[in-house]
């Protein structure tokens, strides 16, 4: 019996299937390529938007969180001034004239600084620094404030020979308020509706007199 052999294939061939396999395997990853290209040139766009959109949002945050923090420090600020002129009637004062952010200017009318709370009598003096959680670095700036008072000639202080200083807040660390009294500083601190003075040992006193 007779068997029938197909015609066995040619090397021409047999390359010719393996070239058109090849081309469409290399097509394939280019299209595969360049769908990863757009997937990445989508994602890098949809990362920027997010970045964009998230300092916009951290913009407003940070202005949000400024403001409250600034209306805390008012909050402090008004909860604190009503009790002073009476509280400090027991270290020895009398005080009777309170002022709410004051601003001092020499008598060639250079401003000098921004004073929170101004406590008044006779020839005193009691200037208060108010935040809602003071720390070192409002000392520091306090104690300038102080200097600057000290070196300027002030109309306001025309009758006062002796400015003290204090610093008051709603909540105070206790390295702040042990370097606070070191610095000679009386702390205010605000307790719900009532308030308590810590004297300092060696008072922080400005001797003033435009005379």
């Amino acid at each position: 019996m007779e068997t029938l052999t197909a015609n066995p294939m040619t090397f021409e061939q047999a390359m010719a299937i393996l070239d058109k396999r090849h081309a469409d395997t290399l097509a394939k990853l280019e299209v595969e390529k360049q769908l990863h290209q757009e997937e990445m040139i989508r994602r890098d766009i949809e990362f920027r938007e997010y970045m964009k959109k998230r300092d916009a949002e951290m913009k407003i945050l940070t202005e949000n969180f400024g403001n409250a923090t600034n209306r805390l420090g008012e909050i402090v600020e008004f909860m604190v001034a009503p009790n002073l002129l009476q509280k400090f009637d027991e270290f020895g004062f009398c005080f009777r004239t309170l002022l709410n952010r004051v601003m001092l200017s020499s008598d060639k009318g250079r401003l000098l600084t921004e004073v929170d709370i101004l406590l008044l009598d006779g020839d005193k003096a009691m200037v208060v620094e108010v935040k809602t959680k003071p720390k070192k670095t409002d000392l520091e700036r306090h104690l300038k404030r102080m200097k600057w008072i000290e070196e300027n000639t002030i109309p306001l202080f025309k009758d006062i020979k002796e400015i003290y200083s204090a610093v008051a807040g709603a909540v105070f660390a206790d390295d702040v308020m042990k370097e606070a009294i070191d610095k000679g500083f009386y702390v205010i601190s605000q307790k719900e509706a009532n308030i308590d003075i810590f004297e300092p040992t060696n008072k922080f006193i400005t001797e003033y007199n435009l005379q």
